[in-house]
């Protein structure tokens, strides 16, 4: 009779010898060598030997002697002793794939930390890059490091030694460290979270004074705005003695330099207030000292002012939430496992 196996006679199909099985199964095992990098396997005995081809030998003929093969095409019914052979045969393939190179996985290897360490640092510093940069800006802002602090950014920009330093441990211990997984996240965060309410509260003070109408609202304020009258008093008789004018400034006095020295942090201050804010007096709407020719509507006092809450202000607002966040997210995180004993959920 014809097998309905794309029509090819059942009966013509010779059942393979026991040499061509026992080729066939050295070729494996020689192959599976091959892969591990050994010599080829010695022939094994008939107990211990795979059978891989047997199943396919049995199936074919079980298939072609089946009473309802006609009926169902492809899909006909197997026997018992089929599906117990197709048994043995799927145990000893998966067997066979579990020692090949290509699926076996050991767990001392390792490749995984090899991996885990360098994608660990790289998510740490893209998590912490923008704030870092931020704090780092502020603290090259003149008007930030005159009235909050200039230390702020050269501690930001140490946070990325702790990102490389925990690469190092992860690949000297070989495994991923809780405690410093948690350090590389929490900390950064905190003292992130620490410099923007730092500079938040800072900017805030510092703007309320320096916009007061009062010049004595703020010491610095004050002390700003002798400076500026001696550098005025200086600019008026050296104006008067034809070496300088209001175009060129107080600086090509004769005695400029020599006064400078009695003012010097905050006559560098004034005169870059003056130039970076086109703004003109301290306290006071007053005349240009240091030659600016833009023409100024403000006192330098209430142009810095507004420098501090549109610039400053808003910037440390940023990396003080973008912390806040991110503790926020470690917490939950941890909470997750914690929540789900607690009820009994299982999460995978």
């Amino acid at each position: 009779m014809r097998s309905p196996h794309f029509g090819v006679d059942s009966t013509s199909q010779p059942s393979p010898s026991n040499g061509e099985k026992e080729s066939l199964k050295q070729r494996i095992l020689a192959g599976i060598s091959a892969f591990r990098g050994e010599e080829a396997a010695a022939p094994h005995d008939g107990a211990s030997t795979l059978t891989t081809n047997d199943f396919l030998v049995h199936n074919r003929s079980s298939r072609s002697s089946s009473p309802t093969r006609g009926a169902r095409g492809d899909f006909g019914t197997f026997s018992e002793a089929s599906f117990a052979t197709g048994g043995k045969a799927a145990t000893r393939l998966e067997a066979l794939e579990a020692a090949s190179p290509i699926t076996q996985t050991d767990p001392s290897s390792k490749l995984p930390m090899e991996a885990f360490a360098p994608f660990f640092t790289f998510g740490c510093l893209v998590l912490f890059l923008m704030p870092i940069l931020q704090v780092v800006y502020l603290n090259g802002d003149v008007d930030a490091q005159f009235w909050i602090s200039s230390w702020l950014g050269e501690i930001a920009a140490l946070l990325p030694l702790l990102f490389i330093g925990s690469f190092f441990l992860h690949v000297k211990l070989g495994k991923p460290q809780r405690l410093v997984v948690l350090s590389c996240v929490v900390v950064p965060s905190m003292v992130l979270m620490g410099m923007g309410r730092l500079l938040v509260q800072g900017a805030a003070d510092a703007a309320e004074g320096l916009a007061d109408a009062k010049c004595d609202a703020l010491a610095e304020k004050q002390d700003l705005q002798d400076a500026w009258d001696a550098a005025k008093d200086l600019l008026e008789r050296c104006t008067a003695a034809g070496e300088a004018s209001a175009d060129r400034g107080v600086q090509w006095c004769s005695q400029y330099e020599a006064k400078r020295e009695h003012h010097k942090t905050r006559w560098d201050y004034l005169r870059s207030a003056e130039e970076r804010h086109s703004c003109r007096g301290w306290c006071e709407l007053g005349r240009p000292i240091w030659g600016s020719e833009v023409p100024a509507q403000d006192s330098c006092s209430s142009a810095v002012a507004r420098s501090l809450v549109r610039k400053v202000k808003r910037t440390a607002v940023q990396v003080e939430l973008y912390s806040v966040f991110i503790l926020a997210a470690c917490a939950v995180a941890l909470m997750v496992p914690f929540v789900t004993n607690r009820s009994g959920l299982s999460i995978r």
